[in-house]
Order: structure tokens, then sequence, then C-alpha cells
């Protein structure tokens, strides 16, 4: 939704200028760093699952939430926000499948998240453009938005809540614990 129409929100909805779209994406960047920041941090406090359900339940409700965007003002929090979910809920990844993988199989799975990734991009993105130019940037929102309020709710119905491999993993993985200090090897 922000890659595909923030220009038009920014420019054809609310007639701004470019400086405003600028402003608008970087409103979605500044809170895609921050949770990027904190996370370290937060991650040291509760799980990769809570940070990241928490995040993609974030964007779920910010998408649902865009149906009622009266203008600029509201659009900028919005995007931060939708920049602060984002990254909460897919920076974790990484170090997730790290640890709830042996080594042999994580080149299978960091291509496999890759692969899964851009392939829900492939369909997400277009649908963005096509709703809005259909059926309008509300109903956009609302696809959108259920899209990943149901994805959120079959990852929290699916995803365990202990995971007794990442545990064990991470009793063996010291560089892991570095990572979540902010320190490297």
């Amino acid at each position: 939704m922000v890659v595909v129409n923030t220009v038009v929100l920014v420019q054809a909805r609310f007639g701004l200028a470019d400086e405003a779209t600028a402003l608008a994406l970087a409103a979605f960047g500044t809170g895609s760093v921050l949770a990027a920041l904190i996370l370290p941090r937060l991650l040291e406090v509760i799980s990769d699952r809570t940070a990241m359900l928490a995040g993609a339940g974030l964007v779920a409700g910010g998408l649902l939430g865009g149906i009622f965007i009266p203008g600029y003002g509201v659009l900028l929090p919005l995007w931060f926000a939708l920049g602060l979910g984002c990254s909460l809920s897919q920076t974790p990844a990484g170090g997730l499948l790290r640890r709830s993988s042996a080594r042999e199989d994580r080149q299978y799975l960091y291509a496999a998240l890759f692969a899964l990734a851009h392939g829900c991009l492939l369909i997400t993105y277009p649908l963005a453009g096509w709703l809005g130019a259909s059926a309008g940037l509300k109903v956009d929102f609302a696809v959108l938005g259920l899209i990943a309020g149901v994805a959120v709710l079959v990852a929290a119905r699916l995803w365990p809540h202990a995971d007794p491999r990442a545990a064990e993993d991470t009793r063996r993985a010291p560089d892991d614990a570095l990572w979540r200090r902010g320190g490297s090897k």
C-alpha cells in the first residue's frame, strides 16, 4: 500500500506536491528504522514471536484504519506506524531462522523465506494498484488489511508459543547473544 499508493494518496487525493510525497515516505522509513534500532533491546525482554506478531498486527490494524484517513495530517502517523509494524514483523526473521534450524538447512530456509516474501509481493503489489484504480483506495485498504489480518491470525495459530529447538540453539550459539546486544564477531 505504501509503495504503490503513496503518490496517489498524497498528490491525487490530497492535492499536495512532490515534497509532501517524500515526507510521507520518510515517515514510513522513520518508523521502520526506529523499530530496527529498538529491536535488539526489545528482543531481550520479549520473544521473536511476540515482536513479529505485534508488528504484523500493527500493519493489519493500520491498513484497516487507513479506510478512514481524513487527510494528510493523519497519513503521516499512519505511515510511521506501518513502517514500525513492517520492521517489527520482518527484521527478526533471519535470527529466528538461524536459531530454529540446523546449519546445513539454513541456506534452504533463507532461500524459502526470500521466495515466499517475494511471492507475496508479486501478488500484493499489483493487487494494491489494481484495487486502488478500479475499486478505490478505501476498498484497497480494506482488502489489504484483511489479507494482513488473516495472515496474522494464521501465523498466531500455527506458530507454537514455545519452540524447543530455538531455545536449544540459543544456548549453543553465543554469536546470537552478541547480535541481540548489538555486538559483532
